[in-house]
């Protein structure tokens, strides 16, 4: 008995001595300041895993103005030591000048693979390139044009009448669950050539809840030591347990999806329509046959990020809206004076040359944005030995976290109103036209090679669709707008239900 025991508890010595041990990657940051909260065996693993983690993003915030925008460190047991990068010096270092060196590496891959495969934004190198490519085919400007004439006019037009349903009968609903329908009903039609009509139905609601609690598993996973992640997926308890649940019914909705548009396409005489999937097909390598797995890793990203990117966003939009009623009295004074028709029909919606003239609706769109990024953060890590734009040396496995909604708050990158919500910053005074913005600076939609293509599809998108219901709408919240909060996740998602009230504008 003593000669197991011994063995055993040599091991749990060995292991904890291999997790707390530092690193060559440690060693070369070590001069870099850490959290006050950094304790000397766990590091900061309590500080992401349990104190802050329903606060991440604004701990991290926090972290950031106390070392004044420049470098620091976080360190998690048995994970590489992570460096915070949070100007916008440090931003073009990265995802421009050094794109080559910080990739997003296999630690990524590995957390995010049973939710986005490999998908484009999770691979690097030929295969990020070859679906860069194929995709970049289809965010095109003449495709952009006709999606929004053709797909988004129709089903804002449905939105509106759903939201008129509602204001005649007096009900509340929950906008945020409605948003998230009409931008997937939305993005497979125009992605996948399929009609989901789950605006009509009130259908794919357990698709947007199981997608929600995937996001967010994942978001803990980078919370946690990974070998505390993969021994719940392994003996599938938990959390893992559910989330396995949650990708089955998932992958059953895509892989539905895909099969769909495939028989779409097999069945045209004439299949000049160029979705996402054709796209896929055509520019598949010669030497290598696309297959389901590969169509359905292809297919999550862009569900994801074509739904994700523009409801999110609308609903974080309807939010500072209550929370602002003199940006959207500015808002409908715009509407008003540039497209009055739009309010007096219940159905009417705008056309693309419409939108051109919406400079203060995308001015507050892109300030809800800054306030309030889809994605929060994210990681690369450094494929061999580098220096930063500072002269600070980082060793090869180092991760760099890229703090986006931290960032968008920091008084070190846009001044000291930077947590006002203030549209008008993004509006020249003189020409009463959209400033230009550094993507180094308003890094929402990244910078670089691997910048948003879907950023002018996506902000098309949210001006018709705000438009339209704008014009015709009251949609208050039923609770104090102050109260919203998101929750730790991939993306940034709203905590609970957005329950409004609407009423006849």
């Amino acid at each position: 008995m003593v000669l197991p025991f011994a063995i055993a508890a040599s091991s749990v010595v060995a292991a904890f001595a291999y997790l707390t041990s530092p690193t060559e990657q440690d060693r070369a940051v070590c001069e870099l300041p850490t959290p006050r909260s950094t304790l000397p065996v766990l590091k900061n693993t309590l500080d992401l895993a349990v104190r802050q983690r329903a606060r991440i993003y604004d701990w991290i915030l926090e972290q950031c103005r106390e070392h004044g925008g420049r470098p620091w460190r976080v360190r998690v047991l048995g994970r590489p030591p992570a460096v915070v990068l949070s100007s916008p010096e440090a931003m073009e270092d990265v995802l421009k000048t050094q794109f080559d060196v910080f990739i997003k590496g296999s630690a990524v891959a590995t957390i995010s693979h049973d939710l986005l495969g490999d998908g484009i934004f999770m691979v690097d190198g030929s295969k990020w390139r070859h679906q860069r490519k194929a995709a970049s085919h289809f965010f095109s400007v003449n495709m952009i044009k006709d999606a929004m004439e053709h797909v988004v006019r129709d089903h804002s037009a449905l939105l509106s009448a759903k939201l008129k349903a509602f204001a005649d009968n007096g009900e509340t609903l929950n906008i945020k669950r409605v948003l998230d329908v009409f931008t997937m009903d939305v993005f497979t039609k125009i992605g996948f050539g399929v009609e989901l009509r789950g605006l009509q139905t009130g259908g794919n609601c357990d698709f947007m809840e199981a997608f929600e609690r995937a996001s967010r598993r994942v978001m803990a996973r980078f919370q946690q030591p990974m070998c505390m992640w993969k021994l719940a997926r392994w003996l599938n308890v938990g959390s893992e347990r559910q989330m396995a649940e949650d990708m089955k019914l998932i992958n059953g909705v895509v892989y539905d999806v895909i099969h769909r548009s495939l028989e779409d396409r097999h069945s045209r005489a004439c299949s000049r329509r160029k979705d996402l999937i054709s796209l896929f097909l055509e520019k598949a390598n010669d030497h290598a046959e696309m297959t389901p797995t590969m169509l359905r890793d292809m297919s999550m990203v862009f569900i994801f990020a074509g739904r994700d990117s523009t409801s999110l966003t609308m609903t974080w939009f309807i939010i500072e809206m209550n929370r602002h009623p003199e940006a959207l009295a500015r808002v409908r004074r715009e509407l008003i004076d540039k497209l009055p028709r739009l309010g007096l029909d219940d159905v009417e919606t705008p056309s693309m040359e419409d939108i051109d003239q919406l400079v203060y609706l995308e001015a507050a769109i892109r300030e809800c944005i800054r306030l309030n990024p889809v994605a929060p953060a994210m990681q690369r890590t450094a494929a061999h030995d580098t220096t930063l734009y500072n002269g600070t040396f980082i060793k090869a496995g180092t991760r760099v976290i890229l703090p986006h909604y931290a960032m968008g708050h920091l008084e070190t990158v846009w001044g000291p109103d930077a947590e006002e919500f203030k549209p008008e910053r993004w509006i020249d005074v003189d020409t009463g036209k959209l400033l230009h913005v550094s993507p180094f600076k308003f890094t929402a939609f990244l910078a670089g090679p691997r910048m948003c293509l879907g950023m002018r599809f996506a902000l098309a998108e949210m001006k018709i669709t705000l438009a339209t219901i704008l014009s015709k709408f009251d949609i208050q919240t039923v609770k104090n707008p102050q109260d919203f909060t998101y929750v730790p996740s991939v993306t940034l998602q709203v905590k609970g239900p957005v329950d409004v009230t609407i009423t006849r504008a």
